[in-house]
């Protein structure tokens, strides 16, 4: 074994795992069961009247790098309504070769709402993530989930020269699949990740991307709604319908035009406009405003 082989081994890696159980009882949402291992911590702050339970996800880590792993599994119970965000941005930190590892697990049970919505990740120089989120829905459920990434902070200059963003996407309703998406930039010593950027059918010097997903019985009706946000916004983008599946993706210039088009999409899902709008009169989580 070669001394740096040794030393990449002997260094300390975070590990994080978080399970939510949410059930209901007497038609109230609660909290059934919680976990929490490592760097993974859950926080539920007040909620204004009418609101869904929220969960914050904290890394206590910072960040991840190479050998990290931080799994969350989520479960709403029958007929519960629940929102998961993110205490910050998730940050993928320069690799010495290995990627991180981050599993979410989320199950939705009949007649339940479920909220998924992140904070964006940010990419660094030569940070490598492998990132596989699977969803299990019933057909009665409804579901809506926010996800971007950011290729460097624009107000620090930074810039990814090298990395690894490997994400993927498995949706299922009643056991069958219905949705898979896998998104794969990686770049090394002989490709620039800024040159893959540049390319017209990856993001066309763009350094932000966000993807989003609405699967339920009004998914049809809010994606006219969603696809007027975007071309309101200064994003390129487009909507498609799958069954009962919305999906969208936008590419911006920066994490802040990225920001400010995530928040008017979310503004188009909890529309009052669309009859039985599951999603109606929900709130964008305190954390986004701090």
């Amino acid at each position: 074994m070669s001394a740096r082989a040794a030393s990449l081994q002997a260094l300390q890696r975070a590990v994080g795992r978080a399970r939510i159980d949410v059930a209901t009882r007497d038609g109230v949402s609660h909290l059934q069961r919680l976990y929490q291992q490592g760097c993974a911590k859950v926080r539920m702050p007040l909620i204004e009247p009418g609101q869904p339970l929220q969960f914050v996800l904290l890394n206590t880590a910072g960040g991840l790098t190479d050998g990290d792993i931080y799994e969350v599994d989520v479960d709403w119970g029958e007929s519960s309504r629940a929102i998961v965000t993110t205490q910050a941005a998730e940050r993928i930190y320069k690799s010495r070769g290995a990627p991180a590892r981050v599993v979410n697990r989320l199950t939705v049970d009949d007649d339940a709402i479920a909220v998924w919505l992140p904070q964006e990740t940010i990419l660094f120089d030569r940070g490598r993530c492998d990132r596989l989120t699977e969803v299990s829905l019933k057909s009665s459920s409804a579901f809506v989930a926010m996800d971007s990434l950011v290729c460097g902070r624009k107000a620090m200059d930074e810039r990814v020269r090298q990395g690894l963003w490997f994400d993927r996407w498995r949706v299922r309703i009643d056991g069958r699949l219905v949705f898979a998406d896998a998104l794969r930039l990686a770049s090394d010593d002989d490709v620039d990740f800024q040159a893959l950027l540049r390319q017209q059918a990856v993001a066309g010097g763009r350094q932000a991307a966000a993807t989003g997903l609405v699967v339920g019985p009004t998914a049809p009706a809010l994606r006219d709604h969603i696809r007027d946000a975007l071309q309101k916004s200064d994003v390129l983008g487009g909507v498609s319908q799958v069954g009962a599946v919305t999906c969208w993706r936008f590419l911006a210039t920066d994490g802040d035009t990225l920001r400010r088009a995530s928040n008017q999409v979310f503004d188009a899902l909890v529309s009052e406009a669309v009859v039985d709008n599951p999603f109606a009169g929900l709130v964008l989580p305190r954390v986004f405003r701090c």
